[in-house]
C-alpha cells in the first residue's frame, strides 16, 4: 500500500509546484495537499483554508485547528511544511513524521523579523520536526541552537524542459533585434534594488541608446506603484507581468544579460534557470550567493551598492560580447553540475524513505 504524504505550502510557489510534479511523476505515495490563502488543487486530494480574517494571528489560529483537524482525517504517514512561516508552525504538536523546508525568506526575512511570541512557536515547531531541510549552510546562523536532524536541500531546476524552449524574440518584446537587453530576474521589490538598476540604466542610455532594461511585477504594492510611475516616461524600460514558467525561460533566453541585486538571498530559482539558459548573471556579492556559488568566480559579482559599479560591469559585456558569451557558457556548464532538478528532488526522496523507514 502507498504511504500518504501531506504537503502543506504555498499555493503560489515555485518550489510547491515542482515538488508535486515531481512526486506526482513517481506514483510511489498517495498525495495530499493543503494550501492557504489561495484555492489550489495540484492533486485530487486537496483542500484550502482561506485566511479571510483581518487579522494574521487570528487567520494563523483558526488555520492552526483546521489543519490539525484535516490531519487527523488523513492519518498521512508524513508530512512535508515548506517555508517556516506560516506552513511550518501549522505542524506544531503533530505526532506524525514532519519535515520542515527552509527555503530563505522565511528564515532571512520572517524568522530574523519576528516578535517574541511568533519566534517561540517557530523554534517550537523547529525542535519538534523529524527534519529540517536548508537551502543554504547560512540560514542555519539564524538559531542561536544545534539543529540535529537536517540537511541541506538545494532547489534543481530542470534542464530538459529549459532546452526544448525557444528565445522570444526582441521584436516581440517591442525592441529591436540590434537591441542589448537587460533583464532583471527578480520581482518589483525594494530588496532587489530597482532604483538602483533603473538609475544606472537611464544613465547607460545618455550615451548607449540601445541599451534596454526589462522588469517583471510581482505584488500590487506601493513600491511597485512608484517604479511604474518612475518609467512611465522612460522609452528604455518595459515592465512586463503574468508570466508562465514557458514565457519567462524563453524571455530569458531572448535577452543579453540578467540581473540579480537582492541584499539577502538563499537559492535563487530563477538565477540556476538563467544560468542553465546559458546566460550571464549579474549578482550582488552577500554571503548567501558567495556559498550559491562556492569558490567559482564568474567576475560577475557587485562589490558595493553603488551605481558606478554596476554601470561599468553592464559597459564591459555590451562592449565584449564574446567574454559575454563564453562566461555564459560557463555559467551554464556549473548550473548543470550542481543545480540539475532530478539530483536535488532525489535527495529530498532519499530524506522521505529514510524517515518512513524504506
Amino acid at each position: 500500500m502507498k504511504k500518504k504524504i501531506l504537503l502543506i505550502a504555498p499555493p503560489e510557489s515555485a518550489h510547491t509546484l515542482d515538488w508535486i510534479k515531481f512526486l506526482k511523476q513517481l506514483d510511489m505515495f498517495n498525495l495530499f495537499y493543503i494550501s492557504l490563502k489561495k484555492d489550489f488543487k495540484p492533486v485530487e486530494n486537496s483542500f484550502f483554508i482561506d485566511f479571510d480574517l483581518p487579522f494574521y494571528k487570528i487567520n494563523l489560529l483558526k488555520s492552526y485547528f483546521k489543519v490539525q483537524n484535516m490531519i487527523k482525517k488523513i492519518q498521512p504517514d508524513l508530512i512535508h511544511a515548506h517555508y517556516l512561516f506560516p506552513y511550518g508552525l501549522l505542524t506544531l504538536n503533530d505526532q506524525k513524521k514532519t519535515i520542515i523546508s527552509f527555503w530563505g525568506s522565511d528564515i532571512t526575512n520572517d524568522y530574523k523579523n519576528s516578535n517574541f511570541f511568533f519566534k517561540y512557536l517557530a523554534d517550537l515547531s523547529i525542535k519538534q520536526a523529524d527534519y529540517i531541510t536548508f537551502a543554504g549552510k547560512h540560514l542555519k546562523k539564524f538559531f542561536n541552537y544545534e539543529i540535529k536532524e537536517s540537511d541541506l536541500l538545494i532547489w534543481g531546476v530542470d534542464k530538459n524542459f529549459i532546452d526544448k524552449i525557444d528565445p522570444l524574440e526582441k521584436e516581440k518584446i517591442g525592441f529591436s533585434k540590434d537591441d542589448f537587453i537587460v533583464l532583471n530576474l527578480r520581482f518589483i521589490r525594494e530588496i532587489f534594488q530597482i532604483e538602483r538598476v533603473i538609475a544606472t540604466l537611464e544613465e547607460l542610455n545618455k550615451n548607449y541608446n540601445n541599451i534596454k532594461l526589462i522588469l517583471i511585477k510581482g505584488d500590487d504594492s506601493s513600491y511597485y506603484r512608484m517604479i511604474k510611475e518612475k518609467c512611465k516616461n522612460l522609452s528604455f524600460v518595459k515592465i512586463l507581468e503574468n508570466f508562465s514558467k514557458e514565457k519567462f525561460i524563453s524571455l530569458i533566453k531572448g535577452c543579453d544579460l540578467t540581473l540579480s541585486l537582492s541584499l539577502r538571498d538563499g537559492s535563487p530559482v530563477s538565477v540556476k534557470e538563467a544560468m542553465m539558459c546559458e546566460k550571464i548573471v549579474l549578482y550582488q556579492d552577500i554571503e548567501p550567493m558567495k556559498e550559491f556559488f562556492g569558490q567559482k568566480d564568474f567576475l560577475t559579482s557587485l562589490k558595493t551598492l553603488e551605481k558606478k559599479e554596476l554601470y561599468e560591469k553592464i559597459l564591459f559585456y555590451y562592449k565584449n560580447r564574446n567574454v559575454l558569451n563564453e562566461t555564459g557558457k560557463k555559467m551554464k556548464k556549473f548550473a548543470e553540475e550542481n543545480f540539475e532538478r532530478e539530483k536535488c528532488f532525489k535527495k529530498g526522496l532519499e530524506i522521505y524513505k529514510k524517515l518512513l523507514g524504506e
